[in-house]
């Protein structure tokens, strides 16, 4: 299974059965996945996330539902959702926004038992935008998950839970898996402290198809465990006070603008917290020596000022932390995977 290629080049995984299964049971098992449910395939199969869906709604009898949401769009989608009485649906966070945007008032998914979403920082707006359309006893799942490891952590969510944090954790780790946090210099961090996400398991990919280099720079043995090995996710994240693995952003999609480290997903989750706005990214571009933020943002008003937007941000971050550049979009674009194409963000600024 190739990854989505969102923030990069596309890398090819060589997925075994055995991690395959037991993602499918962990789920199965932990969710009470049955016959009788209705799984939403809105990716194609290729796809590490459309794959578990597969996998898991087949394993335990379930019926399986594809939909074709690049070609029929969002807006087709919850009315299909209604139609087809579907109880599981496993999205990214931008999708799911999505999907909120094209429900109007009234528009409601009673057969819905669990909104899965995964792929993406999922934010508390994110939560409260989803409730008015959900049944009371309707759960949404948030997890952590890589094609290279399938599903590494689950919270499940009820209307009473409450976050402390803007930016929703991702729980703690699903059977099978253990999460390590770790330096630069490969020492266990403190809890609460921020450190790279290495995933220890058995059940992991064996590699990356014909990048030997690669699959050894990313993935390791462990001495003390000779059937687990250990996969750097690229993800920053620390251990909350409940327990639970919030991801702080990634390695990746940092950015040093006038010698401050700046997580790019930061700023984005700062820009949706402005009134009008209703999804938003960050890209970084040369300027000159430097390098600076430029902002893309979906508002509520096509015509909304990008000035008053970078003014309401100011107050909310510190100045070397706002765009220094703003642009107001019809859409951000999805990839084939569902989530932001940051590659495609480039091409519009």
């Amino acid at each position: 299974i190739y990854t989505s290629g969102t923030a990069g080049a596309p890398k090819g995984v060589i997925v075994n059965h055995r991690t395959v299964v037991h993602n499918a049971w962990v789920a199965i098992d932990d969710l009470g996945l049955i016959q009788a449910d209705r799984t939403a395939l809105l990716l194609s199969p290729a796809h590490g996330l459309a794959a578990s869906v597969l996998f898991h709604t087949l394993l335990s009898g379930g019926t399986l539902c594809p939909f074709d949401l690049r070609g029929q769009g969002l807006r087709a989608l919850g009315v299909w959702l209604r139609e087809e009485r579907v109880s599981v649906v496993k999205a990214t966070p931008s999708v799911a926004r999505g999907l909120v945007g094209a429900m109007g008032p009234g528009d409601f998914l009673p057969h819905l038992r669990y909104l899965w979403i995964s792929g993406e920082p999922v934010y508390r707006d994110d939560l409260a935008a989803l409730w008015p359309f959900l049944g009371e006893e309707c759960r949404i799942i948030v997890s952590l998950s890589a094609t290279e490891t399938k599903e590494i952590c689950r919270l499940s969510i009820d209307r009473a839970t409450v976050f402390e944090t803007e930016t929703v954790p991702v729980g703690r780790p699903v059977k099978g898996k253990r999460v390590r946090l770790l330096d630069d210099a490969d020492r266990e961090v403190e809890k609460g402290e921020i450190g790279e996400l290495w995933v220890q398991s058995r059940f992991l990919a064996d590699g990356y198809w014909r990048d030997p280099d690669l699959t050894r720079a990313r993935f390791r043995p462990v001495p003390d465990a000779p059937n687990e090995r250990m996969y750097n996710t690229g993800d920053l994240a620390r251990v909350g006070g409940d327990g639970s693995v919030e991801v702080c952003g990634r390695r990746d999609l940092q950015v040093k603008i006038r010698g401050y480290r700046i997580q790019m997903e930061e700023v984005e989750a700062a820009l949706r917290r402005v009134a009008g706005v209703k999804d938003a990214a960050v890209i970084k571009e040369a300027a000159g020596t430097d390098v600076r933020l430029v902002g893309l943002v979906v508002c509520d008003v096509k015509e909304t000022e990008p000035g008053n937007i970078r003014a309401s941000v100011g107050e909310l971050v510190p100045d070397y932390m706002v765009p220094a550049r703003l642009l107001v979009v019809d859409a951000l674009p999805l990839g084939a995977s569902g989530k932001i194409d940051r590659c495609a963000l480039i091409a519009l600024v």
